[in-house]
């Protein structure tokens, strides 16, 4: 293992987004401060709650991992265009979240017992409505369809892409339609994965370079 991370660097962007989800826990467990502000616009409490939505912001889950993992076999270069713009913006986001704390009032009593809901209360009990500016859902769901869009892989054909994008709006669209998040946490998380997904280097012309040193 240690010599196959020797030869494989990479691997190493893997360990700072472990190290990212652990720092973000136990900022969500352990920090408790002094003030916070509401993140919520009037807008937010007029939008309507569908638990069906669920499903979609359930795909969340899988979709990461294996974008990550995708590129990491497929494509290095796309893989570190990915780590760029996830990470930078995973890591900014913990600031925000310790400098700027926020919370959500946006959730309603759930009394249903069907499955969508019991998911949703699950959710609710794992991950409670703070420290929500910016959603981390958003921001990766489209660091995610930025670098799919900019693959040329043969496997990521006009069809997948497609695919990838309506699944990449219905998560995002997920987070407002369970009460997960407020259009400013959605706004300003897309704002910082287009800023970070148009300065992010060209990866591939970088490793060009080095092989021809």
């Amino acid at each position: 293992m240690i010599e196959y991370i020797k030869k494989h660097k990479e691997v190493y962007l893997f360990i700072l987004y472990f190290l990212f989800i652990v720092l973000f826990g136990l900022i969500q467990k352990f920090y408790n401060p002094l003030s916070s502000r509401l993140a919520t616009w009037p807008i937010d409490y007029l939008m309507p709650y569908n638990k069906y939505f669920i499903l979609a912001y359930a795909l969340w889950w899988p979709l990461v991992p294996a974008a990550f993992i995708f590129f990491y076999f497929r494509d290095i270069p796309t893989f570190k265009a990915l780590c760029f713009q996830v990470l930078i913006v995973c890591y900014l986001a913990l600031l925000v979240y310790i400098v700027y704390p926020s919370y959500l009032d946006l959730r309603q009593p759930i009394n249903e017992t069907d499955i969508c809901s019991s998911i949703i209360l699950w959710l609710r009990s794992i991950d409670p409505p703070k420290n929500v500016f910016p959603s981390l859902h958003v921001s990766e769901t489209m660091s995610i369809c930025f670098v799919v869009y900019k693959s040329n892989d043969l496997l990521l054909n006009k069809f997948v892409k497609a695919i990838i994008y309506f699944i990449g709006i219905m998560i995002i669209l997920s987070t407002i339609f369970i009460d997960q998040h407020s259009l400013q946490d959605i706004i300003f998380a897309l704002l910082l994965s287009i800023i970070f997904y148009i300065i992010c280097p060209n990866f591939k012309n970088k490793e060009q370079e080095v092989g021809a040193l």
